[in-house]
């Protein structure tokens, strides 16, 4: 399941992840991202991943172009997970792609996590 978390922050995408997506919640998770960019230049993303579950097929190819054609609307990226890999894969993430400034928080750092990604 893929819940929105808000911010006051109009940049900011806020997202928790806890099982498998559905192409129903990638959707309206991107209309989400395309609506706040008629506002904004650059968005920021906070996603708190509990369980990562499987997606859905149909989700997962709606997902992937979507992801090339807004790559150069992020500038930062939250990640807050428990999840080993997932704190190697914001390091490497970090710089391989350095126009996106992305760090792993632990749960015990949720507002830590939430302070970065609004400064």
């Amino acid at each position: 399941m893929l819940h929105e978390i808000k911010f006051e922050d109009r940049r900011i995408v806020g997202m928790v992840f806890d099982g498998g997506i559905t192409l129903r919640e990638i959707e309206t998770f991107w209309d989400k991202i395309e609506s706040m960019l008629e506002k904004e230049k650059k968005l920021r993303v906070y996603a708190e991943i509990k369980n990562f579950g499987m997606m859905e097929p149909k989700a997962w190819f709606k997902n992937i172009p979507k992801k090339i054609q807004h790559f150069s609307d992020f500038e930062m990226e939250a990640i807050v997970s428990d999840k080993h890999w997932l704190e190697i894969l914001a390091k490497v993430s970090d710089k391989v792609f350095p126009s996106i400034k992305v760090k792993h928080f632990s749960f015990e750092d949720v507002d830590k996590a939430k302070a970065w990604i609004v400064s």
